[in-house]
């Protein structure tokens, strides 16, 4: 069956949206994609699924003039993927206007609900009203800079909405004087808005992904990190892939949250095991740089919202993987690597191990080549 719809993927320079080309592109769809970004060389560009490319600034204005000049007069609708939180928020700040023409992710079909849900305290409040446990945590203004009185270190500073913020922003602190230091960091950061989180001291840490859409949810799998980079609270440069059904541990809590918020999109959760219970760390509203993993048990996650959520049928699309695999981030392992936090034998055997990676892709090949180029480029032109 021809789906008719376009594809418009929305985000940065990133493996993560270079994952949903290649999803889109193996299951014989050629995308349309707007990168964000201060550069014109972009790598993921390169992709041989790519049909047209805009490149702007990570800006709501230059954004919505593409959408609007480009595709606002398209016969079928066609469906946009954020895959950055900064697109994601500028999408559903704009629902109401865009799903004239466009067809987007939100939750209830209402605007600005999933700008809310950014906002971590507003995120904790409601998971911990859906009986999930999740670790303590505070507002914080960082204006007044009043640290609350029962906070308990070590613990963790965020900005409240990460869409507006660097991940390298995210503190660990273990005492008062640490986090009045990283108070003061945000401070001139101009960061208005913090949450301070209890530190877990996790057993384990799992990636839930996957799509929702009108109260269904599909999670073909569990991600078991089982190294993380940079250490403490950083991605996932090695892990396996479990089956749903393998786990000991009962996510369905989860899935009726999601199914309660009745959200339409991809969905990246992070979960943290202690003790054999779970803690929900936190929900991003699109979709996730892992993805692209279960392409290799014919999972295509982000091909699946996009059939339902242009009322296609996925009756003969695989939903589930059928067994375990190992995985790795090329890049983020030789990072490990230059850290010393693991040594050439370790990367060698993980390398081994795993069945899919992110980067080095033999049905398209050009982006990890021109990722080099680019980077050769770039330190030519900065000496």
């Amino acid at each position: 069956m021809k789906h008719n719809n376009e594809v418009i993927i929305i985000g940065g320079n990133h493996h993560n949206m270079l994952g949903v080309i290649r999803a889109f592109g193996e299951k014989g769809k050629l995308v349309n994609i707007i990168i964000t970004s201060k550069h014109k060389y972009c790598y993921i560009k390169k992709s041989k699924y790519v049909k047209n490319c805009d490149i702007v600034l990570e800006n709501e204005k230059e954004i919505l003039e593409v959408l609007e000049q480009k595709y606002k007069n398209d016969k079928n609708k066609p469906v946009l993927i954020p895959t950055s939180d900064f697109c994601a928020l500028i999408i559903d700040k704009n629902k109401n206007k865009l799903e004239k023409n466009f067809i987007v992710p939100n939750i209830d079909n209402k605007e600005n609900l999933i700008v809310e849900y950014m906002d971590k305290y507003k995120q904790y409040e409601f998971i911990k009203e859906c009986g999930i446990k999740i670790a303590k945590s505070w507002e914080l203004k960082i204006t007044e800079a009043l640290i609350p009185e029962d906070v308990i270190f070590p613990c963790i500073i965020k900005p409240l909405v990460s869409a507006y913020a660097a991940k390298s922003d995210i503190t660990i602190c273990q005492n008062k004087q640490e986090l009045e230091k990283a108070i003061d960091k945000y401070k001139s950061l101009k960061y208005e808005e913090a949450i301070l989180q209890e530190y877990i001291e996790f057993d384990q840490e799992y990636g839930l992904i996957g799509c929702c859409h009108d109260r269904k949810v599909i999670l073909p799998g569990i991600i078991k990190k089982e190294r993380i980079f940079p250490k403490g609270r950083g991605n996932v440069s090695f892990g396996k892939i479990d089956k749903f059904e393998d786990s000991k541990i009962n996510f369905k809590p989860i899935i009726n949250l999601l199914k309660k918020m009745n959200y339409s999109g991809m969905f990246d959760i992070e979960v943290f095991i202690k003790d054999k219970n779970f803690y929900l760390n936190e929900i991003n509203f699109r979709n996730s740089g892992n993805s692209y993993l279960y392409t290799y048990e014919n999972v295509y996650i982000v091909y699946l919202w996009y059939l339902m959520a242009s009322n296609n049928s996925i009756s003969n699309e695989k939903i589930k993987i059928d067994k375990s695999f190992f995985f790795t981030d090329e890049m983020l392992e030789l990072k490990q690597l230059k850290s010393k936090n693991i040594n050439i034998k370790q990367w060698n055997e993980a390398r081994k191990k795993s069945k899919v990676s992110f980067l080095i892709n033999n049905k398209d090949k050009k982006p990890v080549i021109y990722k080099f180029i680019y980077a050769i480029f770039r330190r030519i032109k900065n000496g």
